[in-house]
């Protein structure tokens, strides 16, 4: 990825410099507190392991001990103890740690950020809200979504903001249930610094999660019809007729009262003149005039480069409202300051979380998203 080399170097070494001012001493208050939740963590390790030994030992004696009508009830407490035990022997570790980063994170993380400029951390505040997600067009529909780590903030003029976020679609309940992942990764958005007056999206060939779509009335329909199939299983004609009525019933009902915004804005592939480009990616725009403007060669350039330097599994982006929304999917966590078992002295832990960042930021030099000239 393009990195203004002397801007980069000057803001690395001034977290350096930071780190062994007002970083290092905060994070080493810690050190102590760390090792204590290591050895507390490791007290109740025992414990669970000897609850599962003595278990093991109750098995051992069963037979001997209790008379045989009392057998199944505590061969039954005994399992119910060991599964418990085992479960609990292997939540323990993750709860710890999960607490102990949430702790630095709380404590830490605007100290450690504010080499960036004027930036704040939002724990698990939704600061790309769903309506600016769905106004993208760049993710299915999806029902339930995870508030990981935020930031907000302003960067050579230009506001942004940082969502790492996890979109699922879930249906049924129970034994029923099915979860879909439709995106995993951190969504970016900046302000164009320039008029948008139409929608253009660009995602690769074999992206299937974007564009707004309603899974949940088509399976209603769905299952409808196949109920219906079932109670008129000789009378076939009668089927076809109620399939072909309900079929008609929801194309007027999605085409016709659907979302009034999806129905005055249409999205259109566009042909673009670089091939190679085109072979990995699709791009969809309401205005063919302005998505030529919006996506030039140069774009295109910069685009192709951005998924190789994030190490990301798939990248979109959308140019709506006057915004630049950037969907990097990656199953890497991000934004990760220190953990419960790695040391906290260690400048070279906060490396990765200082480049994650700045990668992001440097997507305002990349694209130079600060002029307000074309991209």
């Amino acid at each position: 990825m393009y990195k203004p080399a002397s801007a980069n170097n000057s803001r690395r070494r001034e977290f350096y410099e930071k780190y062994h001012k007002d970083i290092a001493p905060k994070l080493l208050e810690y050190e102590q507190k760390r090792i204590d939740e290591i050895l507390k963590l490791i007290g109740y390790e025992i414990l669970c392991i000897s609850g599962i030994l003595l278990c093991g030992w109750g098995y051992w004696r069963l037979f001997n001990i209790f008379d045989s009508s009392y057998l199944f009830l505590v061969l039954v407490a005994l399992l119910v103890a060991t599964i418990g035990g085992l479960i609990t022997f292997l939540y323990l570790p993750i709860k710890f740690n999960n607490d102990f980063v949430k702790m630095i994170k709380t404590n830490c993380m605007q100290t450690i950020i504010s080499v960036f400029g004027n930036i704040n951390w939002l724990d698990k505040e939704a600061i790309i809200t769903d309506n600016m997600l769905n106004n993208s067009d760049l993710f299915a529909g999806y029902n339930r979504r995870i508030h990981k780590d935020g930031f907000k903030g302003e960067y050579n003029g230009v506001k942004y903001s940082i969502a790492e976020t996890e979109m699922y679609y879930e249906s049924g309940s129970g034994k029923n249930r099915v979860v879909v992942p439709v995106f995993n990764g951190v969504v970016i958005r900046f302000s164009a610094n320039k008029r948008i007056k139409n929608k253009t999206i660009i995602t690769s060939k074999k992206d299937i999660n974007i564009k707004k779509r309603n899974w949940g009335l088509g399976v209603t329909v769905l299952l409808f019809v196949l109920q219906i199939a079932f109670q008129f299983e000789k009378n076939w004609w009668i089927v076809v007729l109620i399939m072909g009525g309900i079929v008609l019933a929801y194309f007027l009902v999605t085409r016709f009262l659907g979302n009034k915004e999806e129905k005055k804005e249409i999205l259109k592939e566009v042909k673009l003149e670089d091939p190679v480009f085109c072979k990995k990616y699709n791009v969809y725009s309401s205005d063919q005039i302005e998505a030529r403007y919006l996506v030039t060669t140069a774009f295109m350039e910069r685009f192709n480069k951005v998924r190789t330097a994030f190490g990301a599994k798939n990248i979109k982006c959308s140019f709506c409202n006057n915004d630049i929304i950037f969907a990097v999917w990656t199953n890497k966590n991000l934004f990760e300051i220190g953990n419960l078992y790695k040391k906290l002295d260690n400048p070279a832990q906060l490396s990765e979380f200082f480049s994650e960042l700045e990668s992001i930021l440097n997507l305002v030099d990349y694209f130079k998203l600060d002029e307000r000239t074309k991209l």
